[in-house]
């Protein structure tokens, strides 16, 4: 069986060292040698000047052109953040206003799994925390749970939103943050029961 784990196309040619340019031509010879394959990637004008005998004992022979350069998009629209950016920055901030933010941000990284909840605690000042860990990192937040009320997540919801600058859709965002926070208090619940 032959080994055919060749090397992707060269940037430059071979013979001269001239880097390919956008749109131009090329050609690339393949021969075998003893420990598998060789790839030769040759502009146009030094294939045409390689010895005919050459050009014949390669086991195949190709032409490539290289593909122009995409032009680049211009995002006139400022950064958005992201939610754990927002998140660490609203943690350094430390203010008793944004814990209700803190806390729709870490479902949020939850539900897109890269946080991981491992337990729940209470602070000095009897309020229940739960414990984040962030995955890849192993990086801890500990995050309050402020125990929303059900009339105050829609408001909660668009103080969110507009921190987060329109990242994720309205729609979406608001259906995915209801879903979790009503999951979140029937857990609350059945564990203030005794329940799993």
């Amino acid at each position: 069986m032959a080994d055919w784990n060749l090397r992707s196309r060269s940037h430059a040619c071979e013979a001269c060292g001239r880097a390919f340019a956008a749109g131009a031509a090329g050609h690339t010879l393949l021969f075998r040698e003893a420990e598998g394959w060789a790839r030769r990637d040759l502009c146009a004008a030094c294939f045409r000047a390689l010895p005919a005998g050459e050009r014949a004992a390669a086991e195949s022979a190709w032409t490539f052109s290289v593909p122009p350069e995409a032009p680049r998009k211009v995002d006139a629209s400022p950064p958005r953040e992201t939610a754990e950016a927002l998140l660490r920055r609203l943690l350094t901030r430390g203010r008793a206003e944004d814990e209700g933010v803190c806390y729709i941000l870490a479902i949020l990284l939850e539900r897109s799994r890269r946080f991981t909840e491992r337990g729940v605690g209470q602070d000095a000042a009897g309020r229940r925390v739960r414990l984040y860990e962030r995955k890849g990192s192993g990086e801890l937040f500990s995050i309050v749970d402020p125990e929303v009320r059900a009339e105050d997540v829609a408001a909660l919801q668009q103080r969110v939103l507009g921190l987060l600058e329109g990242r994720l859709a309205p729609v979406g965002a608001a259906r995915v943050l209801r879903y979790r926070l009503r999951g979140r208090r029937f857990l609350v619940r059945r564990r203030a029961r005794g329940g799993r």
